[in-house]
């Protein structure tokens, strides 16, 4: 059974982290813990002393490990991804947000906070442009289902927009916002936000095809 470990300094923790998962452990010291099973998912804040030494030690033995922050940065994010990290989020964040960041990378997903997205592909956005994203043919017939809604969401999410912009972008719920990505997700056979962004980049022409308007 996977554990879910939350490392802090002390007196650094938020209510919002036991609302989102009750059953975690608390205010645990990396460095008092030699090692994780496969599966944990440790959650770190980067205020602490060796995060990103604890970061690639974790991931090396498995775990999932999400880096928390109280201050975003791309070049953070960047040695969260190069330290084996599955998720970089604003420790303050929600419990729905927490859950669902969870739920990412415990799946084999990516999260790096919808801000940060547009930075990171527009990084590597020549190498993508040269080399381009592999691609399945079911991915082409995957684009090719796409109703006209969830186009215009690929296009907005790629462009590093969360959730709430894109709901108040075309006046729907985020839980609407949330179901087109679902069904965009499944189509295209991919997992996270950062994926898509990274396929759009690459073959957004196709999303330009309009020859199915559901």
């Amino acid at each position: 059974m996977s554990r879910w470990l939350f490392f802090s300094a002390p007196g650094v923790e938020s209510a919002r982290w036991a609302r989102a998962f009750p059953s975690a452990e608390f205010g645990c010291d990396p460095s008092a813990v030699n090692a994780v099973e496969p599966a944990d998912l440790c959650w770190i804040m980067s205020s602490l002393p060796g995060w990103v030494e604890h970061t690639e030690r974790f991931s090396r033995q498995g775990a999932f490990v999400v880096v928390m922050t109280l201050v975003e940065s791309r070049e953070e994010l960047l040695t969260m991804l190069r330290a084996g990290g599955r998720g970089y989020i604003h420790a303050l964040a929600s419990p729905e947000n927490l859950a669902s960041v969870a739920t990412s990378v415990m799946h084999g997903g990516y999260w790096l906070g919808s801000a940060l997205i547009g930075e990171l592909v527009a990084s590597v956005g020549n190498l993508v442009e040269s080399e381009g994203v592999p691609r399945s043919p079911r991915q082409l017939i995957g684009f090719k289902s796409l109703t006209a809604r969830e186009r215009e969401v690929c296009a907005l999410v790629a462009k590093g927009l969360s959730n709430k912009e894109v709901a108040r972008e075309f006046s729907i719920s985020e839980r609407t916002v949330k179901a087109h990505l679902s069904a965009v997700f499944e189509k295209l056979e991919i997992r996270d936000r950062l994926q898509l962004a990274l396929l759009v980049k690459s073959h957004g022409h196709l999303l330009c095809d309009k020859s199915r308007q559901g």
